[in-house]
């Protein structure tokens, strides 16, 4: 622990074993913050901007000067209400490591209007000041905390609000907000912040209420937007506060009140469990910063520390007693919607894994799972859905029932085994017919003939002029569809040298605190482009589904990586319209539509017909056009098109260029023909938007794409976008396997930034 010494010369830097007994102390100066360095030395933040770097056992290494204005004795503003609180130094306030090795340091300082202004500075290793920033107009931040993404959050004070900022990691501000209660009389003060697991933040402090006469203990909690979720006053402990707060494994919150030298536990929604005294009176400095601190211990206990009037002190608990708090799990697909399919992907979020999942479908016995899943066999109706989490205390956590609709299908199948049985019966029954002519023909033998009167009488035979007519239109059409696939296999004279990779990545099923490492890993491997579905909420603001998109988009910013959204036909007007206003800045391309050759009508539960497919197109791309988006615009066709290339002609005239989907062995092989005449009709670029096949053999997998992107190199496309770098049960993802070896070796060889 570090701190401030009674004396000149005071220890101001202690280490103590797992039980309590001093190790060492050294004489540091005035610290007011700590950190523990990747080589298990330590960092320490001096009041005066002073950062001392010692080695494990607590020996001055070096030593740099953050720049702060000069010291000054600030009176609190709690201070002037009931005269209650110390006077607070200005300077320092906290600082903390960065994943890069750099420092961030926070402070406060005076002004030349005597106001206050709280200020950050980023400083590298040897003390160069990378960037800083001032928040002037009466500012005071008491905490720091590094966020998910990188970056960093500011808590503290804008005159007599509670104030939170939020910064990325190159120091640009993503939003700054202040949170009015009361009289604008009352005065409020954050002491301490603490980052919570839905990617948000906890704030704890106090308020000055003129109604009640004195302090009042105080949480507010943000989400990762900065919208508050709830606040809580604690007027049973009037004339106290809160100083400091960590977030508890069940999500709930164990938090510091100084005065009363008590501590709290709360659930997640910051309603009280239990409160414990922790036998210390005369607790020093009731209302500064910091005045008590509290870790929890790598045996699930808690350590807290403060200090007297006289000395400092270290309490150590116990791991508590687990709370009986359900696990939590919350569905992500189906939807409330209609679906055209008996088979549909069962996913959903879950915080920490559980002993036992099921769900239950329409009521009936649950049904056990070992993770996300598909319901098959659906039958036509509605039905309702319920995902259960038991965890090893045999506490159970319930999903949202969805309900959810099933149509029937049109039958494609049927149509097309009806339509090979007809061709198959039109050869068959000609053939039939002459059969004894030809049986003939062979008892003649070859020599025979070919003599000039058998010739004739091939010539004057219809049927032979049949089989002939039709081996030359076999062999045209194998030219056709498989000679460009062996050319552009085996040429690369027309290799583009910008050729752009891309990947979709499912980052709804993977947690908040994987996502931005998970969109850094996928820019390092050479990915310029992530290809994404439109994931929000549109009703709850600060749903959890909003904060993993919100989490997505801050990193895929911070790391210059390219977006691709996908709109689907069933994603709905609402949905679209709050997705591309809350984020439609930070996207390089949106897909209007998937697939309309092949979209399923969700009314009737059939492909959707010209009429329909064209309405859908242009209601989606009117959303997106009134945005005034720098987004291009696209639209992916399957094979399918071949057979309604009126589709890619009407919708091409409004789009920027056209995507190709390719999952199977057989369609890469044609693929080449295909693509042509895609460009051909609709006079546009063609970009492969979906690549990639599923199958569990990782060698198999690996090589198909690897073919496919020399292919389309090969042929001079400028981007092919795979899919997917996860997925459900991992047949497509490529995360993890054999393939994102190869994709990666390919990329750094074979393609270039476009």
């Amino acid at each position: 622990m570090v701190g401030t010494a009674l004396s000149y010369g005071g220890a101001t830097l202690i280490k103590t074993d797992s039980a309590g007994n001093v190790l060492w102390q050294k004489a540091l100066g005035n610290a007011v913050s700590l950190a523990q360095a990747s080589d298990q030395g330590y960092v320490v933040f001096c009041v005066n901007g002073e950062v001392v770097k010692t080695d494990v056992d607590g020996n001055k290494i070096s030593f740099f000067y953050a720049k702060v204005d000069a010291l000054a004795v600030l009176p609190s503003e709690v201070d002037r209400v009931n005269n209650s609180a110390p006077i607070t130094e200005t300077g320092v306030r906290q600082g903390i490591i960065t994943c890069d090795g750099t420092f961030t340091v926070v402070g406060n300082s005076i002004g030349e209007s005597n106001e206050t202004y709280a200020w950050l500075r980023k400083v590298d290793s040897q003390g160069k000041i990378l960037w800083d920033m001032n928040f002037t107009g009466g500012f005071r931040v008491s905490s720091v905390a590094s966020t998910f993404d990188r970056g960093c959050a500011l808590a503290g004070n804008l005159k007599n609000n509670f104030w939170l900022a939020r910064l990325d990691s190159n120091g640009n501000q993503q939003w700054s907000q202040n949170y009015v209660y009361g009289d604008p009389l009352d005065t409020h003060f954050i002491y301490s912040m603490a980052k919570t697991e839905d990617a948000g933040f906890i704030l704890a402090g106090t308020g000055l209420w003129q109604s009640s006469g004195g302090m009042i203990p105080w949480l507010v909690k943000i989400n990762s937007i900065g919208y508050e979720q709830w606040n809580l006053r604690y007027e049973q402990y009037s004339g106290d506060s809160f100083t400091t707060i960590v977030q508890t494994p069940d999500e709930g919150y164990l938090i510091a009140q100084p005065k009363t030298a008590s501590i709290v536990r709360t659930d997640s929604s910051g309603r009280e469990l239990w409160r414990e005294q922790l036998g210390i009176s005369e607790i020093a400095s009731p209302l500064g910063f910091p005045s008590s601190c509290i870790i929890s211990t790598k045996d699930g206990g808690y350590l807290i520390a403060g200090t007297t009037s006289e000395s400092a002190f270290m309490i150590k608990f116990s791991p508590e007693k687990a709370l009986e708090v359900a696990p939590i799990v919350t569905l992500t697909s189906p939807q409330s919607t209609t679906y055209g399919t008996s088979e549909i992907p069962l996913t959903f979020l879950i915080k920490d894994q559980g002993s036992s999942l099921s769900y239950s479908l329409d009521g009936q016995q649950a049904v056990t799972i070992g993770g996300n899943s598909t319901l098959t066999g659906l039958t036509v109706g509605a039905h309702k859905l319920t995902v259960y989490n038991q965890d090893s205390a045999g506490l159970v956590g319930t999903s949202k029932t969805i309900t959810f609709t099933v149509n029937t299908r049109f039958p494609t199948e049927l149509v097309i085994a009806g339509v090979a049985i007809v061709v198959a019966a039109s050869f068959s029954f000609p053939l039939y017919l002459k059969r004894q002519s030809l049986q003939n023909y062979r008892k003649r033998g070859l020599k025979s003939f070919i003599k000039k009167q058998n010739l004739v009488s091939i010539k004057q035979n219809k049927l032979a002029w049949t089989l002939i007519i039709i081996s030359l239109c076999f062999v045209l059409v194998f030219v056709q569809l498989f000679f460009p696939y062996a050319y552009y296999s085996s040429s690369s004279t027309r290799s583009n040298k910008s050729f752009e990779v891309g990947v979709s990545y499912v980052y709804e099923r993977d947690n908040i605190e994987q996502i931005y490492n998970e969109v850094s890993h996928i820019k390092d491997l050479g990915f310029k482009v992530i290809r994404i579905n439109l994931v929000c909420d549109s009703n709850t603001q600060s749903s959890y589904l909003n904060t993993l998109t919100d989490v997505f988009f801050n990193a895929a910013r911070q790391l210059d990586v390219k977006v691709a959204l996908i709109v689907n036909n069933h994603n709905n007007t609402n949905d679209i319209n709050y997705y591309l206003d809350r984020w439609g800045n930070d996207v390089a391309y949106v897909q209007i539509f998937n697939e309309p050759d092949v979209a399923t009508s969700w009314d009737v539960g059939a492909l959707f017909t010209d009429d329909e497919a064209g309405s859908k197109f242009n209601e989606i791309y009117a959303i997106v056009e009134q945005h005034n988006l720098s987004a291009v615009r696209y639209t992916n066709f399957s094979p399918a098109f071949v057979a309604r290339t009126n589709l890619p002609i009407q919708f091409s005239e409004k789009l920027d260029f056209v995507g190709f989907d390719v999952f199977m062995d057989s369609v890469l092989t044609v693929s080449p023909t295909m693509i042509h005449l895609l460009q051909k009709i609709t006079n546009k670029d063609v970009v492969i938007s979906e690549f990639g096949m599923s199958t569990n053999n990782d060698a198999t997998q690996s090589d198909y794409i690897i073919r496919g992107l020399n292919l389309f190199k090969n042929m001079g496309l400028k981007s092919c976008w795979i899919v997917y770098w996860n997925s459900v049960d991992n047949d497509y993802g490529i995360r993890g396997r054999l393939a994102e070896q190869k994709i990666g070796e390919w990329i750094a060889t074979n393609a270039q930034a476009a």
